[in-house]
């Protein structure tokens, strides 16, 4: 009538499947791997001093003091110069500073340290540099942040021993 058409009722459109662009499943929290909290990555320079309670990986530069109460990681990419105070400390890179342990410290196949430094044990891989002094002490709580060798802990004789085992 007075020439309208009439539109035919909608039909219901066919529900739409969506699929996950990624199909590998989710791990659970509880099973996975504990990462760094603390990343400074490959493009970035850090001028300052960073103080964390959480591990730290740096990729980049620092130009400053770090401190953390659990590992601070640098890897081959990796530069600080500074003073470090941590509970575990990884050296791939380099690093030109002291550096003040609670633990156990490494220094990779490609890692320099120029320096102080005061641990509990240290590694090294073949290949790798160390320029300066070691002092080895007996493992005690993590340093505080402005870290001081005084009571960090008893000196203990250099022996195959504590060194070798």
């Amino acid at each position: 009538m007075f020439g309208i058409k009439s539109n035919p009722p909608k039909q219901p459109e066919p529900p739409v499947t969506v699929k996950p662009v990624i199909e590998t499943p989710i791990e659970p929290a509880s099973s996975r791997k504990q990462r760094p909290h603390t990343l400074i990555g490959p493009g970035i320079k850090f001028v300052g001093n960073i103080e964390a309670s959480e591990d730290i990986e740096i990729n980049g530069r620092v130009e400053g003091n770090i401190a953390s109460g659990n590992t601070i990681t640098v890897t081959e990419e990796g530069s600080i110069r500074g003073n470090i105070a941590a509970g575990e400390f990884i050296l791939h890179g380099l690093c030109e500073g002291d550096a003040k342990v609670a633990g156990h410290c490494e220094i990779g196949e490609k890692g320099c340290f120029v320096g102080e430094m005061f641990c509990s044990t240290l590694v090294t891989e073949d290949g790798s540099e160390f320029e300066g002094t070691l002092h080895l002490k007996k493992a005690k709580a993590a340093p505080a942040f402005a870290a001081e060798p005084e009571g960090f802990g008893e000196d203990v004789p250099a022996t195959e021993d504590n060194i070798f085992n």
